[in-house]
C-alpha cells in the first residue's frame, strides 16, 4: 500500500509573494513611525519655544505695569536695555537686557540672571519709549527666539519674533 503525503508546502511563487507583502507592511510602517517622530520633536521645538516666548513677554509687560516710572531708553529711542523704577526700593531699578543670547533681569543691586533656558537663544530684544507728551508711559517690546539645535536636524530649526506693548501704572 502506497501513502499518499497530504501536507502542503509553499512553492515559491507564495514565498516570494508573502516576502513582498511582509516586507511592503514595514517599509511603510518604518515611514509612519519615523514622520510620526519627526512630526513630534517639531511640535516640542515649536511649544519651547513659545512658551518661553509667551512666560517672558508676561514677566516684562507685568514689571513695566507696576513700575512708578520708565528711565531708559528715551522718549521715541529704541533701545536693548530697559529701565525700570519700581516701589521696592531692593528691585529698584530693575533693568532687562539682552547677553550672550539670553534675555536677562536685574533687580536692584542683585546680580542680573537670565530668564531664557539654555534650550533658546535670544536675539533683537528691543525696547522703544512711545510715550506721547504728558500721557503714561508707553513701551513697545520685540524679540527673536530661536530654539538651540544641537543635533543640526533640519526639524528642530525654527525661530519667532515677539511683540508686546505695555503701560506703566
Amino acid at each position: 500500500m502506497i501513502k499518499k503525503n497530504n501536507k502542503r508546502a509553499f512553492s515559491l511563487v507564495e514565498t516570494l509573494l508573502y516576502i513582498a507583502i511582509v516586507s511592503t507592511v514595514v517599509v511603510a510602517l518604518t515611514a509612519f513611525l519615523s514622520v510620526n517622530q519627526n512630526t513630534a520633536a517639531r511640535n516640542q521645538t515649536v511649544n519651547e519655544v513659545e512658551q518661553q516666548g509667551t512666560q517672558i513677554m508676561q514677566l516684562i509687560t507685568q514689571t513695566i505695569r507696576n513700575a512708578s516710572s520708565i528711565t531708559g531708553p528715551a522718549v521715541g529711542t529704541p533701545g536693548s536695555t530697559l529701565t525700570l523704577v519700581v516701589s521696592d526700593g531692593a528691585k529698584s531699578p530693575t533693568i532687562f537686557d539682552l547677553s550672550g543670547g539670553a534675555i536677562r533681569i536685574k533687580e536692584g543691586t542683585g546680580t542680573a540672571f537670565n530668564i531664557t533656558s539654555n534650550r533658546v537663544t535670544a536675539s533683537a530684544l528691543t525696547f522703544t519709549n512711545l510715550k506721547p507728551g504728558t500721557q503714561k508711559d508707553s513701551i513697545r517690546i520685540q524679540f527673536t527666539l530661536s530654539y538651540n539645535n544641537a543635533g543640526a536636524k533640519q526639524v528642530f530649526n525654527y525661530s519667532q519674533t515677539f511683540y508686546g506693548t505695555a503701560d506703566d501704572r
